[in-house]
């Protein structure tokens, strides 16, 4: 599969100084991406809660061979040979692509010491429309 890396951006207005943030486009990667399993969540691959509003969190594993970090975000998560976007948001005008967050990478080692592929968390953006593509 292919990924969508966006780095996130700080900008300062220099009349107000108020900080803003924005996501630009840094690089596209091939990885593997899976639903994340553990037994400390309720449902597989998702949570989901019912509060003042409703909350659901998906959760997926990508597997890279370099380490994206921790603040990232992923999306346009797609076949590689078809270019077939996989996670969409069906419940928006357009099925826009599913923005994810990277909760932070863990390198996987082999017995002798060398990093074979780096897993890393992405949980499902909270606010899908703060993406600038």
């Amino acid at each position: 599969m292919l990924v969508d890396i966006y780095k996130k951006s700080r900008v300062v207005d220099p009349n107000t100084g108020q900080i803003k943030y924005s996501w630009s486009f840094d690089k596209a990667i091939e990885a593997q991406i899976s639903p994340f399993v553990s037994t400390s969540f309720k449902t597989q691959p998702t949570s989901e809660s019912f509060r003042e509003e409703y909350d659901k969190t998906v959760y997926l594993k990508l597997k890279t061979t370099v380490n994206i970090g921790r603040s990232v975000r992923v999306t346009n998560i797609r076949n590689a040979d078809t270019g077939q976007v996989i996670y969409v948001e069906v419940e928006l005008a357009g099925s826009p692509a599913t923005n994810f967050n990277a909760e932070g990478s863990s390198p996987l080692l082999d017995p002798f010491g060398k990093i074979i592929q780096y897993d890393t968390l992405l949980v499902r953006a909270s606010d899908q429309s703060d993406l600038v593509v």
